[in-house]
Order: structure tokens, then sequence, then C-alpha cells
């Protein structure tokens, strides 16, 4: 079937000679008027059938032939109206979702409201219509670019904007020629540039002003091109862009638009009498009475900021008389109160500000009320039980997360320092007998809540000169209290020379400290001082060269060095958990790294080395340790097996000196069948030292003979360690040992069991337990 683009061919039959023909005749059937069909009109495909030429056989095959032309094509344009239905009705979803995102928009314009959602069922109906359009109606591509178009737009204004350029280059790459091609640039541009990428917004912004200038006809892509300059910080270009702009606008609505998006840049600049004087220039249209709000408003803020707050007063006072602004009333109000504080008139806020509580109980500002009041009665009343109340309602009413945030910490600021001032006495018995330290650290913490949690720092410097004055209090809070001092000093009263002296006094009294060391920073200078901290971290970096070099035992001799000179420190932790590491995944040596690892937990049992570290790992390493002692005890019991055999001066001396050849001829046998020489048992031991004269052995008066006959494994004893490493639970150590591996006297000296060493473990680690 052809295309709808290329018509349909509505063809008659001559059955005398059985070809097809279209000739002219004078009267004319319009296939597509008969059919009756709207807009059938304005297809090109006018096709005619002679009638008064043919002979009434031929006119009954030529109607005949009308007939069924007419039902294909009846059937054909049924087919058509479907496809043209469904891309209706995904238009007109999209159209009416539009209209209401630009309401929203148009009532909330600084803000990024979720999208409602209606209005996301109205744009996912579009872009589900437009998809069945291209893949059911495939050879129908008359509105297939009309169906991509619209995903596209629809996609951007979900805020789906990777899914919104892929659509929207589907339109350019398959229909070149298409006339939406140009918009499609337009909108895939503002689509990176709310996606963030907005070397590639500019790109497409600079293509569209060189091959489509007329779109640029309503200074949309001048404005475009000021947006992206304002969201790389380059506010002063994007006021160029904007002031040009602007002298060549005629539309009143869009010049109060770019007006006051210009005059926020100024405010943002801080250059505030240039953005009064700009807003003040704007078209005053009261049929926007939002637009006119939000320029109004942006001068009052200038006026707060400029501390103008009389010329602010008076502004609002004009905002809240206007019958345009009543939509807006309780914010006013709410403003009023505030400047109305900023002048000192505290009464007269709190009366404003407790009218409007009443008057707006259930609406969604009663929260900035009630903080309002709390911060009156905190900071110019001193009224902390009041304050803590309204502080307390913000925080349950506020929608604002940052505001209900500031709330409930000044909440939670005046419940503990009411705990401070009025301490439990039911336990009075069991209070500290040192009243004089817990006396000075009860002043530290209420001056950490009056400089930190409720911002007065007047009163925490009272509180902090207090502990400073007096050493004897907390002598460890001394140096926190004159860094606090000093900090306050500086920052919140301005005064540098007594901020210096105050920090000159901890370098040169409290080096190596964290105090000295922020009062090098507060004042700017070159930072010299070394805490402990940071010594500890320079040791263990050296190392970590140790270990990078390969070095390996080297390397856990120096984690432990930092561990045992800066045990409290957190590289002290770090350092034996790095030690245990290096000999359990690299040294492959077991029982010290069971034994690092059982110390890091002993010594620092709250630390995420142990926590998340050592402890997986104990139960693993402590297996492996087992399975080599078990190993390692049946090696042995087969050595004493070996070596109990009886000897034969044993049997010598138990048969009897009259016996003595057939005793001989029985070491003989034994002997032949025993062809393991006395070398492989024990190095250096020869057939000599193991096989005496018989004479000999049964004249030796001494008792040793009786005593090898009584107990058989004494000569194994002999052979074997008196004593067995440690590995710190009460087992024996991992010293993997085999027949004749070692010799007695290389065993560790009894008089240092703390010290464990063996064919594998040989570092020195005292012994814990």
């Amino acid at each position: 079937m052809p295309d709808a683009e290329e018509g349909i061919s509505l063809l008659g039959v001559n059955r005398s000679n059985g070809a097809c023909f279209l000739n002219r005749v004078d009267t004319m059937i319009n296939v597509y008027s008969m059919a009756n069909i709207p807009g059938a009109q304005h297809l090109p495909f006018m096709y005619v059938i002679p009638v008064k030429k043919l002979t009434p056989m031929s006119r009954l095959f030529s109607f005949q032939s009308l007939a069924f032309t007419c039902a294909c094509a009846l059937m054909l344009l049924t087919v058509r109206c479907a496809y043209f239905n469904t891309y209706y009705n995904g238009q007109t979803a999209f159209q009416q979702a539009r209209k209401e995102h630009q309401e929203l928009q148009q009532e909330h314009p600084d803000s990024n409201l979720a999208l409602p959602s209606h209005i996301t069922v109205g744009y996912d109906t579009a872009i589900s219509k437009s998809h069945k359009v291209i893949k059911v109606y495939q050879k129908q591509k008359r509105w297939h670019d009309d169906a991509y178009f619209l995903m596209g737009r629809a996609h951007y204004y979900k805020g789906e904007y990777q899914a919104a350029i892929r659509y929207l280059r589907q339109v350019r790459t398959k229909f070149p020629q298409s006339t939406f091609v140009p918009r499609s640039f337009l909108y895939s541009a503002k689509a990176h540039m709310k996606d963030g990428n907005l070397n590639k917004a500019e790109e497409i912004l600079a293509r569209i002003l060189d091959k489509y200038p007329h779109l640029n006809n309503n200074d949309e892509i001048s404005l475009l091109m000021a947006e992206i300059a304002i969201q790389r910080e380059g506010k002063a270009m994007a006021i160029e862009l904007l002031e040009k702009v602007r002298k060549s606008i005629t539309d009143e609505v869009k010049k109060m638009q770019l007006i006051l998006k210009t005059a926020n840049l100024y405010i943002d600049l801080k250059q505030y009498a240039k953005a009064i004087g700009l807003l003040k220039t704007a078209p005053r249209k009261k049929k926007l009475p939002e637009l006119l709000y939000r320029i109004d408003y942006s001068i009052l803020t200038c006026y707060m900021r400029m501390d103008s707050a009389q010329a602010a007063l008076a502004l609002t006072e004009e905002m809240i008389d206007n019958k345009l602004f009543s939509g807006h009333l309780s914010e006013l109000l709410l403003r009023k109160a505030k400047i109305l504080h900023r002048l000192d008139r505290i009464d007269e806020a709190i009366d404003n500000l407790e009218r409007l509580s009443k008057a707006y109980e259930k609406y969604p500002i009663i929260g900035k009320v009630w903080l309002e009041l709390a911060l009156i009665y905190q900071k110019k009343k001193g009224n902390f039980e009041k304050a803590r109340e309204y502080f307390e309602k913000a925080r349950d009413s506020l929608k604002d997360e940052d505001l209900k945030e500031l709330a409930a910490e000044r909440f939670n600021a005046l419940v503990a320092l009411d705990s401070i001032r009025k301490p439990d006495t039911t336990h009075a018995d069991t209070a500290a007998a040192d009243t004089t330290e817990s006396w000075g650290m009860e002043q530290f913490k209420v001056g950490e809540i009056f400089w930190l949690s409720l911002d007065e720092p007047d009163s925490a410097l009272k509180y902090y000169q207090g502990i400073a004055k007096d050493t004897a209090i907390v002598p460890d809070s001394f140096p926190k209290a004159i860094y606090a001092s000093a900090w306050i000093t500086r920052n919140a009263l301005k005064d540098t020379t007594t901020s210096d002296s105050l920090f000159e006094l901890l370098i040169s009294e409290y080096p190596n400290t964290e105090y000295a060391k922020g009062a090098q920073k507060a004042r700017e200078e070159r930072v010299t001082i070394m805490t402990k901290v940071d010594s500890a971290q320079a040791m263990y970096r050296d190392a970590e060269l140790l270990l990078a070099d390969d070095l390996y035992e080297a390397a856990t001799e120096a984690y432990l060095e930092v561990a045992d000179v800066y045990p409290e420190n957190v590289y002290g932790a770090k350092s034996i958990y790095a030690a245990a590491w290096v000999n359990d995944h690299i040294l492959e040596k077991n029982v010290t790294a069971l034994r690092l690892y059982k110390k890091l937990c002993k010594e620092h049992p709250e630390s995420e080395f142990c926590v998340d570290e050592a402890r997986p790992r104990l139960d693993i390493v402590a297996d492996t340790v087992r399975v080599r002692k078990q190993r390692i005890k049946q090696r042995r019991q087969r050595a004493r097996r070996r070596t109990a055999r009886p000897t034969k001066s044993a049997r010598t001396s138990a048969r009897g000196a009259d016996k003595h050849e057939e005793d001989e001829s029985e070491v003989t046998e034994e002997k032949q069948a025993q062809p393991r020489s006395p070398e492989s048992e024990f190095p250096g031991a020869t057939a000599d030292d193991e096989a005496e004269p018989a004479g000999e052995t049964a004249a030796r008066p001494s008792t040793e003979a009786q005593t090898e006959q009584s107990t058989p494994e004494a000569a194994s004893e002999k052979a074997m360690p008196t004593t067995e490493p440690d590995l710190g639970d009460g087992t024996s150590g991992d010293t993997d040992y085999q027949a004749g591996a070692a010799s007695p006297s290389e065993q560790p000296p009894a008089e240092k069991p703390q010290v464990f060493e063996s064919d594998e473990d040989s570092i020195y680690i005292p012994d814990e337990e």
C-alpha cells in the first residue's frame, strides 16, 4: 500500500481489452467526495472514469470496478483515521499537560516543585500514543516525525533530559527534511542545559544562530546564552547579554521578566543600588500581579541588605495596603515583624507576631511565625523558657528543612542548658568529690552551648574568660577556653589585637597541640607546629615506604614502633592492624598475625580496625594455627615412635651377659630390618654413638641404663625440645618440626618465654597473656 504522501490510485477496468486505463472524460467522479470524508478534498488524487463512451456491458464492469475501488478507499481511510486519531489524542494530552504545567510555573516561579501526578500522566499519555503511532503504523510515516518530536518535548518537560535528547536526535537523523529539525536543535540545547552539559548546549545554540537565525526573533536564543553565563557564575557577562536583549524587546511582559532576572543578578553581585534603579523602570502591569509582587519584593530585599530598615518598613506597609498583593498578606505581615525586630521595636514586633499567629494558626506560615517569636524571646528578652516553648512549636510545624533543623537545635540547646543549671539532686551522695573540677566542666559546656548552638558569642565569651582566669579549675580545658575566646574576639567582636595576643599565648604555652596549630591558621601564618597526630602520621608514612620497598620485616617493626610511641593516637590502632595485615597476607606468619589481631582488639576494642578488620580475621587465622598445631603434634608423635624402639644396650642389660651373643645376632637382624641411619634422625649423630660395645654397656655402674629400661621414651625426650612456644592462648606454637629438622640446642632459651621464634614466625611480640 502506498504512503499517504504518495496518494492512492483508483483505477477503472476496461473489460474489452482487460487493461487498466485512465481516460480523460467530461464526467468526473470524485471518489473522496463520494465517500464524504472530511478533509478529503485536500488530497491530490482525483481520478476520473469515462462513462458516456462505454457500452452497456462495459459500463456495468466499470461501475463494478468503481464500487470495488470505493470500498478499498473507504477501508484505507478508516485505517488512516485510526492513525490520525492516535496521534491527535497524544497531542491533546500533551497540550493539556503543558498548559497546567505553565500555570504551576507562574504560581511558583522561583521553585522547582515536583510535577503533580495529573501533569505527569498527560505527558506519559503523549509518549505512549506517539510510540503507538511509530510501532503500530510503521508504513504510515506521514506523522512519524511529529511523533518523535512530541515524545522529545514530553520527556523534556518531565525532566527526563537524556531521553528527550535521544528522541529529538531521531527527528534529525530519520527525517532531515522535517520542519521540526530547527526546533529539535532548540529543545536539545535546553535539555543539555538542564542536564548540566553547558558546553554542548552552547555549541548547539551557536549552530542555531548560524543556521536558523529566525529562531532568535523573540531573543529566546540570546536569553538561553545569558542563562548559560549565569550557571557558569559569569554574572557580569550575563548582565551584559540581558541588557542588550532588553533594548530590543517591545513586549511588556517579557520586559518585566527580563528586568527581574537582571536585577537578581545585580543582587547576587551585591550591587543593590543598581538593582533598585533597574527594578523601578519595570512596567507596572496590573494584569500581572505576581510579576509586580516579585519586583517590589526584590526592591524590599535590597533595602534589607543595605540596612535601610526604615525604607524597607515603608515599602512593606505600602505592599500590605495594595489589594493586588492580598494573596501574600501573611508573608508581608511576617516581613514587617522582622523589620520591627531589626529596628529594636521589640514589643511592636511581638504584638504583630502574636496577632499573626492567631489569624494564621492553621496556615503553613505559622511555623515561621513561631520561630521568629522564639528568636526574639531568646536573644532580645532573655526569656529562655518562653523561647524553648516557641522553638518546640516551630520545630513541629515548619516544612522548610533548614529552618526546622535550626529550631530543633535551639530547642535541644536550651534543654541541655537547663539540665546543667538545674542538675539532678536525686543522687547527691554519689556526686564527684572534686566539685571545683565539676564546676569548671559545667562552665565550659555552658560556653559551648552559647557559642555553637545559641549563637550568642558575647555570653559564651564571659564563660570562657572565667575559665581562663582560673587555671586550677580544669587544666585540660584551659587551652580550649583560650582558643574559643580568641576566635570569638576575632570573628564576632572584630578585635584582632586581643585575639592575636591570646593566640600567641597558645603557641608559646601549649605547643604541639591542635589549638596552637589552629592559632597559626587563624592568624594566616605558615603552619610550623607538629602535633602528636602529625608526628604519628609522619612515622606511619615511613613505615609505608618500607612496605612499598618490599622490606616486610622492617615495615612490621616500624608499624609496631608507631603503636608503642603513640598508643592513644588513631595511628596506634592503625599501625597494629598494618603490622598484622603484613604478617597475615604477605609473610603468612599465622601465629604472629593472630597475636597482633588480639593485641589490636585488646588495646583498641572500639576502633574501626578491630571491629571491621581484625575480628572477622581472628577465627580464620586461629583455625589455620589450630590445623598447623595438630599437624606438628602428629609429626612429633611419629618421631617419638621411631626413636622409642629398644636399643641394643637396653636389651642386653635385661637379658644378662650370658646371652650376649644371642643379643648381638638380634641387633644385627634389627639393623638389617631398619635401614634408616642415625644421621636421618639427628644431624651430627654417628653409628658409634648409637651402638656401643656390649661389654662396656653392661659394665656401666650408673643407673642410666636402668632409667632407659624403665622409660623407653627418655631417649626421645632428649632429642625433642624441652619447652614449646606459646601461641598466646595457652597452646603450643606452630613451629613446623620435621624428623631431624633441629636439635634441642637450637630451641629458644627457657629464660625468655615471651619471645616467640619459629621457622616462620621470628618477630618479637611481647606476651600480653
